[in-house]
């Protein structure tokens, strides 16, 4: 399977599956194939939102809020229930593993970005990368970045297939292949968008993004806690008020 075939899938995740590819849990009432694709769809849209750091985000992901957004990406709510342990469309991976695959490739493809525009941050012109450090740096960013495209999501393919560019356009407050570079770095109101702390917070809140879904929706989610009760799971991350 081709690169950009395979990015493609992995983009839509399960949104384009064929009716093949889904198992139906076993119920009275059958799951329509519908109905599946509307929890699919809003696990999707819920995931893409979240790639774009923000207060508002990191408040979203907070374990307070997160029982009822378990019960709905597990399509608990009305008849909606979706078997992520079924097979999904990538080389026999289930539904589940893709899904994670591409949180954890999206996650660490950022932070590897973060830390590559940290490092172009003070260069008088970073266009000029053909010289000394910058040439090592970008050829050792690239090579790490290539891994990562076969999995991640479609903003994210663009930033990495050229960070150089990427952050050239975040720079001057600009596009890259109509993506906008400033939405995915994490920068407080009255700081400038160039201080070396906004990378660092972003590199900080892709670890929550991750830690988000894995170990909280993914994984401790699969067994529902008590929010009434308390019985929440602490994390490292996630729950902590550490974007002030």
């Amino acid at each position: 399977m081709s690169l950009p075939v395979r990015i493609a899938l992995a983009v839509g995740l399960v949104s384009v599956s064929a009716p093949a590819v889904i198992k139906y849990t076993n119920t009275t009432d059958a799951v329509t194939l519908e109905e599946q694709m509307e929890t699919f769809d809003y696990v999707t849209d819920l995931k893409n939102s979240l790639l774009k750091p923000s207060k508002d985000n990191i408040s979203k992901m907070d374990t307070f809020h997160s029982a009822s957004i378990w019960s709905k990406v597990m399509g608990y709510e009305s008849t909606r229930s979706v078997d992520w342990d079924s097979g999904g469309l990538l080389f026999g991976e289930t539904k589940r593993e893709q899904f994670i695959a591409q949180v954890e490739h999206d996650s660490e493809a950022m932070r590897q970005l973060m830390l590559f525009f940290l490092a172009t941050l003070y260069t008088p012109d970073i266009n000029e990368s053909k010289e000394g450090y910058y040439e090592g740096a970008l050829m050792a960013k690239n090579e790490l970045f290539k891994k990562h495209l076969p999995y991640v999501s479609q903003d994210i393919a663009i930033l990495i297939s050229n960070p150089l560019q990427a952050a050239l356009a975040y720079r001057n407050k600009t596009t890259f292949k109509g993506v906008d570079v400033g939405s995915y770095v994490l920068t407080k109101a009255g700081r400038s968008h160039i201080d070396s702390k906004n990378f660092f917070d972003t590199v900080k809140y892709y670890n929550h993004y991750k830690e988000y879904w894995v170990e909280l929706i993914f994984k401790e989610g699969t067994i529902y806690w008590d929010i009434n009760r308390g019985e929440r799971p602490i994390f490292k991350y996630v729950g902590k008020n550490w974007y002030q």
